[in-house]
C-alpha cells in the first residue's frame, strides 16, 4: 500500500508539470499583420565591440554618444538609432548604451541581429 501511495503521488506531480507546459506553449501562433511595411532608416548607427568600446566613425565616449544622438536628432526628428553589437559582446554593454540614449530622450531603437 505504501508503494502505491508513492506511485500515485509521483503520477500526480507528473500531471501537474505536464499541464504547466501546455499552458505556456500555445498550439498555434499567428503573427500580427500590417497593411503597410515601414522601412526604418536609422539616423545614428552605433557599433559596440566585444570589450564594450562604442564606434561611430571611430571610438566614442559616453558623452560623445549623447552628443551625436542630439545632433542627429535635430536634423531628423523621430528617426531610430541602430545598435550593432559584436556577437561576443555581453548584453551589459548594449544596455549601457541604450540607457545613455534613453536618458537623452531617445525612444526608438533598431537592434541588428544576424539570422541563423
Amino acid at each position: 500500500m505504501n508503494a502505491m501511495c508513492d506511485i500515485a503521488f509521483l503520477l500526480f506531480i507528473f500531471i501537474m508539470v505536464i499541464s504547466v507546459f501546455k499552458e505556456t506553449a500555445p498550439d498555434q501562433f499567428e503573427a500580427a499583420e500590417s497593411q503597410q511595411a515601414q522601412e526604418a532608416v536609422p539616423v545614428l548607427e552605433l557599433y559596440i565591440q566585444e570589450d564594450g568600446t562604442v564606434w561611430c566613425g571611430g571610438p566614442v565616449s559616453d558623452s560623445q554618444i549623447v552628443f551625436l544622438w542630439q545632433e542627429k536628432q535635430a536634423s531628423a526628428e523621430g528617426a531610430a538609432t541602430a545598435l550593432y553589437a559584436h556577437k561576443s559582446c555581453p548584453y551589459k554593454y548594449v544596455d549601457r548604451v541604450q540607457s545613455l540614449l534613453k536618458g537623452a530622450g531617445c525612444s526608438d531603437f533598431i537592434f541588428a541581429v544576424e539570422k541563423k
